[in-house]
């Protein structure tokens, strides 16, 4: 005789909770904040900041390797048995980047990071979340990445301040601390990877076909991987996380136009990346998540402009904010919209190939920037590819919807 569910009370919120930790950690501190690191670094071993920036390209593409094997990972062990020893390996690692000189060093540094924190970063709290949630998902969801911003803002601002007063290498052992402590709650909360498992029922009781939000029935397209739909969201995590690793250049940009507000303005995006992430998980529940991510799109290509073409602290900063839209684009949307298109019950096939392709695109852009500001010395034709790119974005999640919908 099948278990019966019981109801899970408060236990997906707490959940919830520590997922936020995780996130903060593996993608805020290890991903968004990594940005300050990168002039100092450079210039005080003398190398190009496309030669330093380039072990997150490994970091980012060992991550996309890492992401379509977690399925599997999470179905074979109990997650904690992955989470205990990946945090681990993550603080010794990042611990250790501020003790090595050269960039194979960096690299091998950065591959390991990648795959470590991988474990406990976006990936793994979409899937958890996705499965404690049945009701509001996208609202939980979108609660759990903005913790990456909140902790995106506060350790840009907290690690170049530590660079700035203990130096960098110091400063590494700064942000191992502050994984680790971030991280903790999860390890001590008992729980598993699905409220099922725990013989509990999700957060919005028993799990039934149903259309969702803006007219789209998950239920009615079938995944494949050569799915047009699928497709053109793969295209969209691309585009989209090649944009948003631009952001780790504001400070190489304000120093190269003589403005010395640049982890101010990576502090101004990531209050963004978290406005934005919450916003679009209440507008994904009202109007769907083809719709909240083109608003979205269309904020961080508005954004990106005024950075562009303001020259002035004030634009700068309001194009700061508006950029934490591609935030929101890049990790919320990734998961809401294949969830959108394909239902709870083909998530897990459908959702690591679209966070591999965000990986892809970020490890591309993240050294890809730090050599075009090397070859020309200016930031203008990265600023004009990456608008660029996010229109085209926009095309694809349009067109997404519209191939659904027949």
């Amino acid at each position: 005789m099948a278990q019966e569910l019981r109801e899970s009370g408060k236990k997906p919120w707490l959940v919830m909770a520590v997922c936020c930790g995780m996130v903060a950690a593996g993608l805020g501190l290890s991903l968004n904040a990594a940005g300050v690191f990168y002039a100092p670094v450079a210039d005080d071993l003398g190398m190009m900041r496309g030669t330093f920036s380039l072990h997150m390209t490994v970091f980012s593409l060992v991550t996309a390797a890492t992401t379509l094997l977690l399925p599997a990972i999470m179905r074979r062990f109990p997650y904690k048995a992955v989470l205990v020893p990946s945090l681990a390996v993550a603080v010794v690692s990042t611990f250790l980047m501020g003790r090595v000189s050269t960039p194979i060093a960096f690299y091998i540094l950065g591959a390991i990071r990648g795959f470590s924190t991988c474990l406990f970063a976006m990936a793994p709290a979409n899937m958890i979340v996705g499965a404690w949630f049945n009701k509001s998902s996208g609202t939980a969801t979108s609660i759990v990445m903005a913790s990456s911003g909140i902790a995106g803002a506060l350790g840009s601002t907290a690690f170049a301040a530590a660079i700035s007063s203990m130096g960098w290498r110091n400063a590494y052992a700064v942000v191992a601390v502050a994984i680790l402590v971030l991280v903790l709650p999860a390890v001590f909360l008992p729980f598993q990877a699905t409220p099922e498992a725990e013989g509990l029922l999700p957060y919005g009781g028993a799990r039934v076909a149903q259309a969702t939000k803006g007219g789209t029935s998950s239920q009615n397209v079938k995944f494949s991987y050569t799915n047009p739909t699928f497709l053109f969201v793969v295209l969209m995590a691309v585009l989209m996380a090649f944009v948003t690793s631009i952001a780790q250049h504001f400070p190489g940009y304000a120093q190269s136009i003589g403005l010395a507000i640049g982890a101010t303005m990576t502090s101004v995006a990531m209050v963004g990346n978290i406005l934005m992430k919450l916003g679009i998980g209440v507008l994904s529940d009202r109007v769907g998540a083809p719709k909240a991510t083109i608003v979205m799109s269309a904020l961080c290509v508005t954004g990106l402009t005024l950075i562009f073409v303001g020259g002035s602290v004030p634009l700068m900063l309001a194009g700061s904010l508006l950029f934490g839209g591609s935030y929101a684009v890049g990790s919320v949307s990734s998961s809401l919209l294949p969830r959108h298109f394909f239902g709870t019950e083909q998530f897990d096939q459908a959702y690591p190939p679209v966070a591999m392709a965000g990986n892809v695109g970020a490890a591309v852009s993240m050294s890809a920037i730090g050599f075009v500001y090397d070859a020309t010395q200016s930031y203008a034709m990265a600023f004009i590819l990456c608008i660029g790119l996010a229109v085209i974005s926009i095309a694809t999640v349009l067109l997404a919807d519209k191939l659904a919908r027949r």
